[in-house]
């Protein structure tokens, strides 16, 4: 299945919009392009595209941007980012992470 122009899913509480929303139920992948937004609680994800497999619950989001808190301090990571059914990790690679809520961080 593929919806095009301004697609939006949800399931369980998760939001998904994206300009195109694809989905393979034979082999549980569902994909995102167009600079897809995931909604989940109070987090936001921002991302270039999306490949997430409903099966096991595991995603990656290319050229995403979010933020989280820990501690006092927010945390804000741009870059490759993978996550899984645990809403308490996030996994990031040839990413950057800081706390400077600048579009261009300047540290």
């Amino acid at each position: 299945m593929r919806v095009a122009g301004q697609a939006l899913t949800e399931q369980e509480g998760v939001k998904l919009e994206a300009d195109t929303v694809g989905y393979q139920e034979t082999s549980c992948v569902l994909e995102a392009e167009g600079e897809p937004r995931l909604f989940e609680k109070s987090q936001v994800l921002v991302g270039g595209s999306i490949e997430y497999n409903t099966c096991t619950s595991r995603g990656i989001i290319k050229k995403a941007f979010t933020s989280f808190s820990s501690g006092q301090a927010t945390w804000f990571v741009r870059g490759n980012v993978a996550a899984d059914s645990n809403a308490t990790r996030l996994y990031a690679a040839s990413s950057d992470i800081t706390s400077c809520d600048l579009p261009t961080p300047h540290y």
